[in-house]
């Protein structure tokens, strides 16, 4: 638009100089560098160094999807597909047992997965709490998430897991 604009005003005089309502908009700002993602053997000893399925699981789903952590912490089993080796990133509309949701950029996203993610992600489930719908937020955090909700307590912006560096912070 502001290119039209400009297109309007300089060479053809249609519209009065100055008269450009986007003037003051700035151009899109364009990455300095490409990202950098992690080799495959510096994510290997990673995840060698842990011992626990949960981060076992995370770490390998967070590689292997590209899943930001709130998309990640957002998962719940329905948005698991193991036949198709797929996952879902999609908005979650607040029930009895979900908390609303949106992903960051407002759009919904299939991913396939490999094979070893999909086994990790089978384990998991079956340490999972039965009726627990979120793959990484154990079943007491989500009780102590959804009291505080009832209690009008809890923020839709307060984070899923508060504390990364405590262990066992979900069990």
């Amino acid at each position: 638009m502001r290119g039209i604009f400009n297109l309007a005003i300089d060479p053809r005089g249609y519209l009065a100089e100055g008269t450009n309502p986007f003037a003051k908009i700035k151009e899109r700002r364009i990455a300095a560098r490409p990202p950098e993602y992690v080799p495959a053997q510096d994510f290997d000893k990673v995840y060698k160094a842990y011992r626990d399925l949960w981060w076992k699981t995370f770490l390998t789903l967070a590689y292997t999807s590209g899943g930001r952590r709130d998309e990640l912490l957002n998962l719940t089993w329905k948005d698991v597909d193991f036949d198709s080796q797929n996952v879902s990133f999609e908005p979650k509309q607040a029930t009895d047992l979900l908390l609303k949701w949106e992903p960051k950029d407002h759009e919904s996203r299939v991913i396939p997965i490999p094979p070893e993610t999909v086994q990790l992600l089978a384990n998991l489930q079956v340490e999972s709490d039965e009726g627990n719908p979120y793959v990484f937020i154990k079943t007491k955090r989500l009780k102590h998430i959804l009291r505080r909700r009832t209690q009008g307590t809890w923020q839709p912006d307060y984070e899923l897991v508060n504390n990364w560096y405590r262990p066992k912070v979900w069990g």
